[in-house]
């Protein structure tokens, strides 16, 4: 009875590690078709059922000879899965990623600045004072906002007044708002859809000039075909070029919907030369429509996105609590070097 039952439970375990390898590879598809993309974004998912299912073994391990086979076919599958993932997901963890601490790099990063990008779903977040809340304990220096709509510029009104400047992403409810001066602004379009625009814009730190630039790209699911086309000529025909030819400090920060192991964020990261701040601080999944938290932090998207040039040293990175968004509000401190302005 116990080798029988031994059996079906492997056999079973057997079938979900190849559901669970099929999975972990399908995600290096999504340059074949958008479907594929799918499975790339749930990658810390994989690598903990990747765990469970080893440790699961490990603690059967003397059942092993009722069934040699079926626990030896599992063994490999986790095993597999727990390698393929491990290599996308640790390398955004300690110690296989350096941090940076503030006193490290005080001499020659003396300029710190803390930034947020946050989508806010437009109307259909109406939790106003969580929101206010989270920003006034943050006290950040520069905020991104998309999906920002007429009903949070009323919200938002009064509190404008501590950040005094302040710019529109033109026909796109995009906002920055800074408490340094804002100069350059340059809004741009690369494609058709009402997401695909870009805003760039300098922050004038103590006579640095810092190139803050803000995207929301189209969703390549939820629109379609036309929407990932779109969002992948905005990633590498748009902000690519963009940010490889900005010369001095950069920040890219936005919704770009693309996660972190997608194709086409790679081929973006590496074409734009700048390096992912999520590095050291975790995946931090900030997507989290399907889910609610805990689950959020293993089953969610990293699809809220802050990139800086390699000038700039990153001294934290970490996600709000949920406010009413489906998204969670990014925050970066980062250093950066003091130089004339451009």
């Amino acid at each position: 009875m116990i080798r029988r039952s031994v059996r079906l439970i492997l056999w079973f375990g057997s079938l979900l590690g190849i559901l669970l390898l099929f999975a972990s590879l399908a995600g290096y598809g999504g340059r074949i078709c958008r479907y594929l993309e799918l499975f790339s974004g749930q990658r810390l998912f994989y690598l903990w059922c990747s765990i469970l299912g080893l440790g699961c073994l490990l603690a059967i391990y003397r059942l092993r000879p009722h069934a040699p086979l079926a626990w030896s076919l599992c063994l490999g599958l986790a095993g597999s899965a727990f390698v393929v993932n491990g290599i996308e997901v640790l390398p955004y963890y300690p110690p296989l990623a350096k941090v940076t601490s503030a006193e490290s790099v005080a001499e020659t990063h003396p300029l710190q600045l803390r930034l947020i990008s946050f989508n806010l779903l437009g109307r259909r977040n109406t939790r106003k004072d969580e929101v206010l809340a989270f920003l006034e304990k943050e006290n950040a220096d520069v905020i991104y906002f998309c999906e920002y709509g007429k009903r949070w510029n009323d919200y938002l009104r009064e509190w404008f007044e501590e950040y005094p400047y302040r710019v529109r992403h033109f026909s796109f409810d995009g906002l920055i708002v800074s408490r340094y001066p804002l100069q350059n602004w340059r809004p741009m379009q690369f494609t058709q859809h009402p997401y695909g625009k870009i805003g760039a814009i300098e922050v004038s730190v103590e006579g640095t000039l810092i190139t803050v630039i803000g995207c929301h790209a189209p969703s390549y699911f939820l629109m379609g075909y036309h929407g990932y086309e779109d969002r992948n000529a905005l990633l590498l025909n748009g902000l690519a070029p963009l940010s490889a030819h900005t010369p001095g400090p950069l920040v890219l920060v936005g919704d770009l919907n693309a996660d972190l192991w997608s194709p086409w964020y790679r081929d973006f990261r590496n074409r734009s030369k700048l390096k992912d701040a999520r590095v050291g601080f975790g995946v931090n999944p900030s997507d989290w429509q399907w889910v609610e938290p805990p689950l959020q932090r293993v089953l969610g998207r990293p699809i809220d996105h802050c990139l800086v040039s390699k000038d700039v040293e990153v001294l934290d990175f970490r996600l709000s609590p949920p406010l009413g968004s489906d998204h969670l509000a990014v925050v970066v401190d980062l250093a950066i070097p003091k130089s004339p302005g451009r």
